[in-house]
């Protein structure tokens, strides 16, 4: 059993089903339903070692129906053996076709039928019977791995890529191009030639698991950039683009994949998906202080929720040490938040790391947005202990707490470093 996966469902997508690749062990009936929309739809089933396969689409019909496990020839155009039957009906342009496999001894025997009318053996008919198994494993995905290493083996990368206008429906195209992937290493010419055929891929998590199964198993390159953008561009799906970043976050990316994901981040609307995706980045040990900052430009320009915002500023706040480029950049961010609440909690949780004077002086400074009185006093008193001990740190709290206009909390944030007013509050 190659794999299981599940497919939604059968009548307005509310059954789940279970898709498995190949031979199964019992015996038990199958529980079929192809009730389809009334223009297309394709199904595959398989319960105990039966299976079968729908397809409408337009003017073509095709069913499949077989018991047990098949075996493809070692060109992927024949049965090479069964152990019960496979039937195969074609519908298409007025024409009705079967096919049907079962076996013989050692051998498979084979039958082919236009309408009712069984055909003689000969060259023709069995061109016309290899046509139709292809077409059913191309519509099905159905024994993807042999067909691709037996493409692979007539003519590499290329061979397989020239079929994928055969295939039906996304499932199908995941099969191969998975497949592909697992079994080829593709240069860059056939990279790009796969990246072009994905475009004709509708379902946005298919296409996000194709993609990310790419940058994991491919180095992508400054140069591979464009055409990946082109064909991830099709997602439309804040989750499946943050999902997709964070399935490449799990492992190993150079420098161009970084590049990569960051120009990714800048098509997601969503917030909270833009935070998540963003976090990948700021966690990941390749990511340079440069990516970090046109990440937090990014979340500068593109998020309006306070929240999010000040979450993904708390999670670069440990990043904030010793880079120039890093900090103007946190410090952008962080003058975009419209709540006292979230800049208060935000520069809490910057006053907990280890920080360069300079940087800290910043983060004091920056206490001056709070509009109010009560939350920029709260900010302040979180770098209290610096300020009391370093002159430099200690007058920029003192001018940062003079503009507190209630006595209240003007005279609570200078007692916090030890300065004693005669405020009467």
């Amino acid at each position: 059993m190659d794999r299981l996966r599940t497919l939604g469902a059968l009548v307005g997508g509310s059954l789940l089903i279970s898709i498995i690749y190949g031979v199964t062990l019992d015996n038990s009936e199958p529980a079929i339903d192809f009730d389809m929309n009334e223009t297309e739809g394709n199904q595959l089933v398989v319960t105990g070692d039966r299976g079968a396969f729908s397809l409408r689409r337009d003017d073509l019909r095709m069913e499949a129906f077989w018991r047990g496990s098949f075996m493809l020839n070692e060109t992927a155009d024949d049965i090479k053996s069964l152990d019960h039957k496979l039937a195969i009906i074609r519908e298409k342009d007025g024409l009705s076709e079967k096919a049907v496999f079962v076996p013989d001894g050692g051998d498979v025997k084979k039958f082919y039928y236009i309408g009712e009318d069984e055909q003689e053996n000969g060259p023709e008919t069995d061109a016309s019977i290899s046509e139709l198994l292809t077409s059913f494993l191309s519509a099905s995905g159905v024994r993807a791995e042999e067909r691709v290493a037996a493409l692979l083996e007539k003519g590499g990368v290329s061979e397989v890529l020239s079929i994928f206008d055969t295939l039906y429906g996304d499932h199908t195209r995941e099969r191969y191009s998975t497949e592909l992937l697992k079994q080829a290493d593709l240069n860059q010419e056939e990279l790009h030639a796969l990246l072009d055929a994905l475009s004709s891929i509708d379902s946005d998590s298919t296409l996000r698991t194709i993609l990310g199964e790419i940058l994991i198993k491919e180095t992508i390159r400054a140069e591979d950039i464009p055409h990946f953008l082109k064909t991830a561009s099709n997602i439309d799906s804040d989750y499946d683009m943050r999902r997709l970043i964070e399935t490449v976050g799990e492992h190993s990316m150079n420098a161009d994949a970084i590049d990569l994901s960051l120009e990714l981040i800048e098509t997601i609307d969503s917030n909270h998906d833009l935070r998540l995706a963003g976090e990948v980045i700021l966690a990941h040990p390749e990511a340079s202080p440069k990516n970090i900052a046109e990440l937090l430009l990014i979340a500068r320009d593109q998020m309006d929720s306070a929240h999010d915002l000040r979450l993904l500023l708390v999670d670069a706040a440990p990043l904030l040490s010793g880079n120039d480029k890093v900090a103007d950049a946190w410090l952008g961010a962080f003058a975009e938040i419209d709540s006292d609440h979230d800049k208060r909690l935000a520069l809490a949780d910057a006053a907990d790391e280890d920080l360069p004077p300079e940087i800290t002086r910043a983060l004091i400074d920056a206490t001056n947005e709070i509009d109010s009185d009560h939350d920029r006093r709260l900010a302040l008193e979180n770098f209290a202990s610096d300020a009391r001990n370093m002159p430099m740190l200690t007058e920029a709290y003192k001018a940062a707490a003079a503009g507190i206009s209630s006595d209240y909390d003007r005279r609570r944030a200078l007692e916090s470093i030890g300065v004693e007013t005669d405020i009467d509050d």
